[in-house]
């Protein structure tokens, strides 16, 4: 994912977040709200339970499906098909 560009005017901000919402979406359901739950945690107990907090976190989803079907999709080259287990 690439966040680095500067949009101009109404309409490009519009079709640049519309594309960002589409990779966001096209990810794991559970990688997805991991993120949002570890920044959660990190804005309100900091930078050291934040990481002790996403270890955590990370080691849950190494025996998700969702990470076996990432693992397995870029292996047969083809899009991952996540359910969100």
């Amino acid at each position: 994912m690439k966040i680095s560009r500067v949009c101009d005017d109404p309409s490009s901000l519009y079709q640049e977040a519309r594309k960002l919402a589409s990779e966001i979406a096209a990810c794991s359901p559970l990688a997805v709200q991991g993120v949002k739950d570890v920044m959660r945690f990190d804005r309100e107990n900091g930078v050291k339970a934040g990481l002790e907090y996403v270890a955590q976190k990370n080691a849950a989803i190494l025996i998700s499906e969702d990470l076996m079907e990432a693992v397995n999709a870029f292996m047969e080259k083809r899009r991952p098909r996540f359910k969100g287990k």
